[in-house]
Parts: C-alpha cells; sequence; structure tokens
C-alpha cells in the first residue's frame, strides 16, 4: 500500500506540472505575441500615432502632418509604395498590415517647382512652352492664370495624374500643366495665381516671349515664392 501511495503521489505531481508548464509558456505566449519593429529613417515625430513596433497583422494608421505647398509626397514600406489619403486636419492618413518582420517606412519628397537647371541663362525659345504646378484632391491648390496680352500667346490647361484610370480620392496627387502657343512676336507678362482652403494663396509671375517664329520663351520673374517648374519641350521630329 505504501508503494502504490508513493506512486500516486509522483503521478499526480507530474500532471500537475505538466498542467502548469502548459499554462505558463502556452498562455504566456499567446498574451506576448512578437512585435516587429518600424524604422522611420529619423522621420518617426512627422507621422501622428507611430509607434516603434507592432504586431505582426496589426493596423496601422497613422498620419503625416507636415505638408509643403508645391511638393509632392510619397510614401513606401520598404519598396512598396503605399496608397494615402488625406484628411484637412490631420494630412496624409497612412495605413498598412504589418508583416511578420520588421520595415522601413520611407517617405519621398519632390519640391515641382524647381528648375532642373537654374544656372541656365540663355534663352530657350520652343514650338510650345508648358509651366506645370502641383496640387492634390481633397484640398489642393487649384490655379487660375491671367494673361496681360492675350493677342500674343494663348494658353490652355489639364490635370494630369500620370494615369488614365485614376482613383478619385483625397490626397491622390495630380499636375496642373499650363501650355502656351504663340499667336504673334512680342511680350507679355503673365501671373499665376493659387488658392486653397488649407494653404495660403500665393502668385506667380512669368515674362513671356515670343519671336518671328512664333516661338516661346517663359522666364520667372522674382516673386516671394519658390520657383516653379518650366517643362521642357519634346524635340521636333
Amino acid at each position: 500500500m505504501g508503494v502504490k501511495r508513493i506512486l500516486h503521489r509522483v503521478i499526480c505531481i507530474f500532471l500537475i506540472g505538466g498542467i502548469l508548464m502548459f499554462c505558463f509558456f502556452g498562455c504566456g505566449k499567446k498574451g506576448n505575441a512578437v512585435k516587429y519593429q518600424v524604422d522611420y529613417n529619423g522621420q518617426k515625430s512627422s507621422f501622428e500615432n507611430a509607434k516603434d513596433s507592432y504586431k505582426a497583422g496589426e493596423k496601422v494608421t497613422l498620419y503625416y502632418k507636415y505638408i509643403a505647398t508645391d511638393t509632392d509626397y510619397a510614401f513606401y514600406l520598404d519598396s512598396e509604395r503605399l496608397n494615402t489619403g488625406y484628411d484637412d486636419d490631420k494630412g496624409f492618413i497612412i495605413s498598412f498590415e504589418m508583416p511578420a518582420h520588421d520595415v522601413t517606412l520611407t517617405v519621398e519628397q519632390r519640391n515641382l517647382m524647381v528648375t532642373d537647371d537654374p544656372y541656365t541663362t540663355e534663352k530657350q525659345f520652343e514650338k510650345e512652352a508648358k509651366l506645370s504646378f502641383h496640387s492634390f484632391d481633397g484640398g489642393g491648390p487649384e490655379y487660375s492664370i491671367k494673361i496681360d496680352d492675350p493677342s500674343v500667346v494663348s494658353c490652355t490647361s489639364k490635370r494630369d495624374y500620370g494615369k488614365k484610370n485614376h482613383e478619385v480620392i483625397d490626397g491622390a496627387a495630380y499636375d496642373v500643366i499650363f501650355k502656351f502657343k504663340g499667336l504673334k512676336s512680342g511680350t507679355t507678362d503673365i501671373t499665376v495665381h493659387s488658392s486653397s482652403p488649407i494653404m495660403d494663396d500665393e502668385e506667380y509671375r512669368y515674362l513671356v516671349e515670343v519671336n518671328d517664329d512664333l516661338k516661346i520663351n517663359i522666364e520667372e520673374l522674382p516673386t516671394e515664392n519658390e520657383p516653379t517648374e518650366v517643362e521642357e519641350s519634346e524635340p521636333e521630329a
């Protein structure tokens, strides 16, 4: 009877120990899921709600607050570009599902108001000339143009989203492109006015010169704004 009692106690001890170990390790693992790191490339303070790490599969929503006029923004999770929305109060909305590995969140900025070669002084006359301005749906700047002497040059405008079947959502970026065609030789000033419900109004002034061949040269006149982008026309065939 003594041996049976001892064996019974040993079995009970093993069973209780196994149950305790299962509860400790099994439940502990479930309650402490592995988290993975997000590298913000030194811009963590620019994102509202940003945390250093998230669980795999967790829905992450961030807001990018620092938005400059005439700047194009693109957001990448590692090498994949993220689709963004826009909120008038909080800025760009970035959402993604956290993968089961560390990631890098990158913000690319491109100032569309800077010419490729600001030191070029030689006048470039083209059959057509273009001015390009950046905006986005949901509060981006609206642009209007005034030509002092419409008999010298004509103007058409269009929006360019960069693809034909673009998605109409707040924050969708596009370019406003003004195309100019010479009507007679001469010069005139043009003014482009920018207005937005969430940004300061701005004006950009240019001197347009049309030569005897009705080719055009556009030069920006000094203003308080940063220079805009004067697009080069494609070479004639």
